[in-house]
């Protein structure tokens, strides 16, 4: 890993008047086999996401995700139409806001995509980001290895696949786009890889070392914090190894990393102040979430999404959600592991790279070890650090999606660097033969759990009742009619504000500011949520209505929203009539205009 490669032999001088035409030549030798190599991992994306394309419905597995996407597709679309602040949006959480550097906003993708989506909508944006991220991700590590790392290109298609397509990535996948954009990671680590190759060199690595982490910070943040510290174990690792070499290249390494710091510090400063110190910024995940660990007992199974898929019930045992199957990378894939542990050990870049991925495995298993499903007191190293700031953000088990680019880059070096030849292609038809089992299948799809947003809304009735700068409540509260109402926001262009909705927020007036999804839940919305969950009618008294006129005032809602085909819907009718008084039928929704009952204290 540490040397770099000519994968091309050097042509042989042509006569003077053909020497224009040899780098032409040149260039369509090599450039021919990557458009292929690009063409097939798009078609691989393409194979993946296709259910999406077809409009099958949307992604079984996580139908929330890509609502809270398209959202902030749109919401990047309205810095250009309406001049919307790019880190902090009003129209949702009302009346706190919402932080979005602190929620992925992925700004890197929704920005650019942003005349897509104002043309042909936010799904589309979507797909493009999903289908994208995928097939940039395995051919931009393809670049990388058949450039820099390997000199055999069958071992850097390999590896660029892995990279791309291995379980964990086709995981992610289901609503998580900004996670499968790893387009930018073998660069900042081919990057780093350079100072070494070029120590002279070190104001060009550390100015481009720069615009990367600028630019993967508007992808995914908790992509390039792995990314960083998989850099600094690894390095460490091959400088104990190699002391004298170290030594010499530490200054030049440390101007590069200090100019790279200065320029994205300057440039991230002001980004990076809302998220940590902006309005509802928020200090760690919820505490269920970093507790969220893998599985010991799941890198000898498949994902439910390979072709030797595993069951539902097998998946949900050893991973925390369908969208977080990091490590089923399966028996064959183990040993084949083993071999390219033997392979490589005798160098020392392979040494380190071989025990930093055993490091992140084992961090990836959570503060205490899970096995088969089953907690025990077996604590791991993520027990002592995940309060630690920027670790208490990182969710453990994606730690191990982190082992999918190491896992790439021993398959790739194991290949290139078996001899003899004969023994070489043995080598690699034993290395297919692992990876198959656990070869991607098309994403499953179902029909959305949220309902089709109301006519009241896609025929703009709404404007005739909410006012100018209007909250909305979509009512009974709770978790399904929050995202409806992020759904009715995507179909009017986010054009009214919103109580609640998806996304990590503190709780207000919780002094340790830990992040929470969705909205805390006043008196008057709690009891709204208990009659149309429980379907229990409720007694409403004056203490209610007094209680209604606090929440509401303090909340700023102007208008509550009934979709008449909502479940017990006439038990929830029922309840806020006896708050509000009689509501207006409007098209299919019930509507309750409260700004009087909020202004005076009595039914409007």
């Amino acid at each position: 890993m540490s040397s770099t490669v000519t994968p091309l032999a050097s042509e042989a001088p042509e006569p003077a008047p053909q020497l224009a035409e040899a780098p032409r030549r040149i260039r369509i030798r090599r450039w021919v086999p990557d458009a292929i190599v690009a063409a097939a991992f798009l078609g691989m994306a393409v194979f993946v996401t296709y259910g999406l394309w077809r409009g099958d419905g949307v992604l079984r597995e996580n139908r929330d995700d890509p609502i809270f996407f398209q959202w902030m597709l749109i919401h990047a679309s309205r810095i250009f139409t309406h001049g919307e602040n790019p880190f902090f949006a009003e129209q949702i959480n009302a009346p706190f806001g919402l932080n979005l550097m602190a929620n992925t906003s992925a700004l890197g993708w929704a920005i650019p995509l942003a005349p897509v989506t104002i043309l042909f909508g936010p799904w589309i944006s979507f797909l493009i980001m999903l289908t994208a991220g995928l097939a940039g991700t395995a051919y931009a590590w393809y670049h990388v290895f058949s450039r820099y790392l390997v000199s055999n290109r069958a071992a850097a298609i390999i590896g660029g696949a892995f990279c791309g397509f291995a379980p964990g990535m086709i995981s992610h996948a289901q609503g998580h786009p900004n996670i499968v954009s790893q387009f930018l990671v073998p660069f900042i680590v081919l990057r780093v890889i350079k100072l070494r190759e070029d120590p002279e060199r070190w104001r060009r690595n550390g100015l481009i070392l720069a615009g990367l982490v600028i630019y993967q910070t508007f992808i995914n943040e908790e992509v390039l914090f792995l990314t960083a510290l998989i850099m600094v174990v690894f390095v460490a690792l091959w400088a104990v190894q190699r002391r004298s070499e170290a030594r010499a290249l530490l200054v030049p390494t440390l101007k590069a990393a200090g100019l790279c710091l200065a320029v994205a510090g300057v440039v991230l400063a002001y980004p990076l102040y809302w998220q940590f110190f902006g309005t509802s910024a928020y200090h760690g995940l919820p505490l269920g979430v970093q507790g969220m660990g893998t599985d010991l007992l799941a890198v000898k199974s498949y994902s439910y999404e390979s072709v030797l898929g595993g069951t539902h019930a097998t998946a949900s045992k050893l991973a925390s959600s369908g969208s977080e199957e990091n490590t089923f990378f399966g028996v064959p894939l183990l040993y084949v592991l083993l071999g390219v542990a033997v392979v490589l050990v005798r160098s020392a870049a392979g040494r380190a790279l071989l025990i930093t991925t055993v490091w992140f495995w084992w961090l990836s298993l959570g503060p205490y070890v899970l096995i088969g499903g089953e907690a025990t007191e077996i604590k791991t190293p993520w027990y002592y650090i995940a309060e630690l700031p920027l670790f208490n953000s990182v969710v453990p088990t994606r730690i191990g999606l982190a082992l999918t680019p190491m896992i790439g880059v021993l398959l790739a070096l194991a290949i290139d660097r078996f001899q003899p030849v004969r023994f070489r292609i043995l080598w690699t038809s034993i290395v297919i033969a692992a990876l198959l089992p656990i070869a991607p299948t098309p994403l499953d799809t179902s029909p959305p759990h949220v309902p089709p947003t109301p006519v009241f809304f896609t025929s703009g009735a709404w404007r005739e009742v909410v006012p100018k700068d209007g909250v909305v409540l979509s009512t009974p509260p709770g978790w399904v009619p929050y995202l409806s109402a992020m759904s009715w926001q995507l179909d009017t262009n986010l054009d009214f504000d919103i109580v609640g909705g998806y996304y990590l927020a503190p709780t207000p007036g919780d002094p340790t500011r830990r992040a929470n999804f969705g909205p805390a839940y006043p008196p008057t919305m709690r009891l709204i949520w208990y009659v149309g969950e429980g379907g229990v009618d409720a007694l409403i008294t004056d203490e209610h209505r007094r209680q209604a006129v606090k929440d509401f005032r303090d909340y700023k809602v102007t208008t509550l929203v009934l979709p008449v085909t909502q479940p017990r819907s006439d038990l929830v009718k029922n309840t806020v009539q006896q708050l509000l008084g009689p509501p207006r039928l409007i098209e299919d929704c019930w509507v309750w205009d409260v700004r009087q009952f909020v202004a005076n204290g009595v039914p409007g």
